[in-house]
């Protein structure tokens, strides 16, 4: 066993401290190197070793201590509220002044806690549950460490050191010799030491330097007494706005949560004038943001003293790619990889912290819409060029490769706020056919057809399309599609009634939303009903025949109206990690898919036909599956295709292949749950804030929009399927990508959720 310098080693209800003499200089870091290298036995004894009671007084006298010893240094006390939360306080005002991260201490926890996770042993394999007293278990520890106001220890402070490769220094109330240094098990990145100070047994303070308080308050030339009162008045004042910014922060978030037409909701403070300001990211109807969201933003921030801005991303977007065709360079597979791991091991400690990110993945900068050669990491937002309060830049540079910061977000394409062509209610359902769940105002798409055995069939969509409760009644069309439809003719009919009697009708209110049947044939009856009102000499033009035949539409609609085809089975929506043979890689995607078991008057319809059948092609599937380890080889190009609500039936020629994308869901969806798929089922894992998928390129024209989801994409040559729509981005107020499901592991995991189902696609004829 390696032998300790001259170093003295004790330990209290929370902490492993190596103490030194202020005179021995290398060997700190000969001590800290031996003790990695100590036995089990010999770090235990050491834990054990208490310092002798008598040398401990009461707070008061050690916060007086530690001011006098943190000042024969050249520092001063920051203090902060403490509540069993102290030590997170004083490494996130560490963070910040070292390394630029600004991080809330409860999002710290969060994070040191997930690395535990991630990282239960040393080196050498020594479980760290060794060094941990009072808990049953490491699960036990971590789910109490996650609390909050739960004491953070040795444990904690090594996680913060290693997590964010940096030494700690941790300046003690006892005396001046007793100093201790944590080092990372790695080599430290440039950065500061984060400078902490102890009041033995109570508390953690933030430790800043004498020097920056005396530029941070210009009172370089007043005596020392005036310079410490001022200074304080200074923190007391700077505290205050804290907690108002926080208070802010806490209230941008909540509203955000539980409002689901915001996608962000962000504090900013104008460097100009000190106003801070809520701007509301929203998506809702190009034409209104509703009066309700509008009302609520003014009731939750009514006693803030902030200006509400709506941003509608709806606004002003366009439908045409960002990508020129014909002229995008591709980023290399390894180095798509190397970028992509990169990402991975940023997400914790770096994007994770930036509430205005909306997606990031590894590509090629663009420059006046064509890719260059420099490989880069892409990081989306809202508010390019402004920070939200509580936050820092975006790096300019991670791990050697550029940030290229882009204006964009990215949507779920489940419905569309506006109306789209409509789809009439189909005598046997299709590929590419509106489907929804009853009673609720949504729509998707149907992707394929699935078999188990020879007597179970079920159709496949998004789980955020069908949902996620077994039983839930599925529809076609959609209920949002089929009031979409019913409303564009009956505002066809109110056009055309107006031109001809030359008075406005009361067909509907503004943005009706009908949720029952009923409202419906109320409708249609005030239009028969206004009918009467035409003047007869107008019944022989144009105009009379064409609301003839939108009323004959209305009517057909009333007649036929959304039918259950199937009931939910079961669905799944989180991150899967697939693990891999000797060698590879493991696999990483998020999978947002489900079944539902189809009707038997649906089964016998679609068995009349025979022949499974997409909607505006005369192509079927016929090629079985793509394993996902061969859909992001980007040296085979590929053509693409599906069949959508919106778009209907769309191929892309001479596509790039599919690329790694990673998005922050929305704030109701943030906490998004992980799994390890292996032969023996799903194994629940630690749950993630992010969503990590597969995209496509738009090239030309939209491959697919809002009201897809749950479309299948199939490889042309051999119509495989490949992936599920789940969304769509956008960059710069223009369509850029198509975000995927892979197809293969979103089988994969939805067979092992019910006894290790084999579910298989209906290829070509139906029976």
């Amino acid at each position: 066993m390696a032998h300790l310098p001259d170093v003295h080693a004790y330990a209290d209800d929370t902490q492993l401290y190596l103490s030194f003499k202020a005179d021995s200089g290398d060997n700190q870091t000969e001590a800290v190197d031996a003790v990695q290298e100590c036995s089990v036995e010999s770090i235990a004894q050491l834990r054990q070793i208490q310092l002798d009671s008598s040398k401990v007084n009461d707070k008061t006298d050690l916060k007086v201590e530690l001011k006098k010893i943190a000042s024969d240094k050249g520092f001063r006390i920051v203090d902060n509220e403490g509540s069993g939360n102290c030590m997170f306080y004083a490494l996130s005002d560490q963070l910040e002044i070292a390394m630029g991260f600004k991080i809330r201490p409860e999002e710290l926890r969060r994070i040191l806690v997930q690395y535990l996770r991630k990282n239960p042993k040393l080196p050498d394999e020594t479980d760290l549950f060794y060094f941990v007293d009072g808990h049953q278990s490491w699960a036990d520890y971590l789910t109490y460490m996650e609390q909050d106001g739960a004491w953070g220890d040795h444990v904690i402070l090594c996680a913060a050191a290693n997590c964010y490769k940096t030494c700690i220094h941790v300046v003690s109330s006892l005396s001046a010799d007793h100093d201790v240094i944590l080092r990372p098990q790695c080599p430290a990145e440039n950065s500061r030491t984060l400078m902490l100070g102890h009041i033995h047994e109570e508390h953690y303070v933030s430790l800043h330097s004498a020097q920056e308080a005396e530029k941070l308050v210009g009172q370089q030339d007043k005596p020392e007494g005036e310079l410490t009162e001022s200074a304080t008045e200074e923190s007391e004042e700077a505290q205050q706005q804290r907690q108002q910014y926080h208070d802010i922060i806490e209230k941008t978030e909540a509203f955000e949560t539980h409002h689901k037409e915001c996608i962000r909701v962000l504090p900013y403070k104008d460097k100009r004038n000190g106003q801070v300001s809520v701007e509301l990211y929203v998506l809702c109807d190009i034409k209104y943001i509703p009066k309700e969201l509008k009302e609520a933003a003014r009731n939750s921030f009514e006693e803030m003293s902030v200006k509400l801005i709506w941003t509608n991303l709806y606004s002003g977007i366009s439908d045409v790619p960002n990508i020129t065709p014909g002229v995008s360079r591709r980023l290399e597979k390894k180095k798509a990889e190397q970028i992509s791991k990169i990402i991975d091991s940023s997400l914790p400690t770096l994007f994770n912290e930036h509430r205005n990110i909306t997606a990031v993945y590894p590509s090629l900068k663009v420059t006046d819409s064509k890719r260059a050669k420099e490989p880069c990491i892409v990081v989306n937002v809202l508010g390019k060029g402004r920070v939200p309060i509580g936050e820092t830049n975006i790096p300019k540079t991670i791990k050697g490769f550029p940030v290229d910061i882009v204006e964009g977000f990215w949507v779920k394409t489940a419905d569309r706020p506006n109306p789209i062509k409509p789809q009439k209610r189909m005598e046997h359902l299709c590929l590419g056919a509106s489907i929804g769940i009853r009673g609720v105002n949504n729509y998707g798409t149907l992707g394929v057809f699935l078999k188990e055995g020879e007597d179970k069939f079920y159709l496949l969509s998004c789980e955020h399309v069908i949902g996620d409760v077994k039983g839930t009644e599925i529809i076609h069309p959609g209920w949002l599609h089929y009031t979409n439809s019913f409303q564009t003719y009956l505002g066809k009919c109110k056009q055309l009634l107006k031109r001809m009697t030359g008075n406005e009708t009361e067909l509907s209110p503004d943005n009706w939303q009908p949720t029952q049947l009923g409202e419906l044939e109320g409708a249609l009856y005030q239009v028969q009903k206004i009918s009467d009102r035409i003047p007869p000499e107008m019944k022989n033009t144009g105009c009379y025949k064409d609301f003839r035949k939108y009323v004959e539409e209305l009517k057909e609609l009333v007649s036929n109206p959304p039918r259950v085809i199937a009931t939910l089975s079961y669905g799944f929506y989180g991150n899967v990690l697939i693990e891999r043979s000797f060698g590879q890689e493991d696999l990483r995607f998020t999978i947002d898919a489900a079944v539902a078991e189809l009707k038997r008057e649906e089964v016998e319809a679609l068995k009349r036909n025979i022949f499974v059948q997409m909607i505006g092609t005369e192509d079927y599937p016929r090629g079985g599956v793509i394993e996902t380890d061969e859909v992001p080889d980007t040296s085979v190009v590929r053509e693409w295709c599906k069949s959508g609500v919106t778009t209907r039936h769309t191929l892309i020629n001479n596509s790039f292949a599919p690329s790694p994308i990673v998005l922050m869901p929305e704030r109701s969806k943030r906490v998004v749950r992980s799994s390890r798929l292996t032969k023996e089922g799903l194994l629940v894992g630690d749950p993630v804030e992010w969503e990590s998928h597969l995209s496509i390129d738009n090239i030309d024209k939209p491959f697919s929009d809002k009201g897809d989801s749950g479309a299948v994409i199939f490889e042309k040559s051999k119509m495989s399927g490949f992936g599920i729509v789940v969304g769509v981005q956008y960059e710069e107020r223009r369509l850029s990508k198509t975000i995927v499901s892979p197809l293969y592991i979103a089988l994969e995991t939805l067979s092992s959720l019910e006894q290790r189902r084999n579910l298989q696609i209906v290829l070509d004829k139906f029976g």
